[in-house]
């Protein structure tokens, strides 16, 4: 298993930050609007439910987020998120995401939720000792781009 780096709920820098595997969430969630690769899109909700509730959403649209693999190979995550600028963290449901690509799974252990696209793609993010939360650090596409 691939070291993960060390997990905070604010970002260290431009390039990185933290998001968090949520199997609880309807739909993944995103604050920053330049990580959305099309336009935001009104969305027919307006406000967050469950622990989030009352939080304005101001649309939905596509975001990309790369994030290494255990292998240290990295995978682009190509996901439909709701833009909720109010929000201090990124969620990403593992539930919505495999959905929408009609394959993949999750899998949470008592230490940590793994998520598989093929066999050789696997993704491990253990719990944050502090918070008991899956957190892992996902690099934005447009940093990725800049690398290449």
């Amino acid at each position: 298993m691939i070291q993960h780096m060390p997990t905070t709920l604010v970002s260290d820098n431009e390039s990185t930050f933290p998001i968090v595997i949520d199997s609880g969430a309807t739909a993944s969630v995103m604050y920053h609007k330049e990580d959305y690769i099309d336009t935001i899109k009104l969305s027919q909700f307006h406000q967050m439910q469950g622990l989030a509730e009352h939080l304005d959403i101001m649309g939905h649209g596509t975001i990309q987020w790369i994030v290494n693999l255990d292998n240290g190979k990295p995978i682009t995550i190509t996901t439909q998120a709701y833009n909720v600028p109010s929000i201090t963290i990124c969620l990403l449901s593992p539930q919505d995401y495999f959905h929408q690509l009609h394959t993949g799974h999750a899998i949470i252990n008592p230490k940590n939720i793994q998520l598989f696209w093929l066999p050789e793609q696997i993704l491990t993010v253990p719990f944050d000792v502090t918070n008991n939360l899956p957190i892992t650090k996902v690099i934005r596409r447009k940093e990725q781009q800049k690398q290449m």
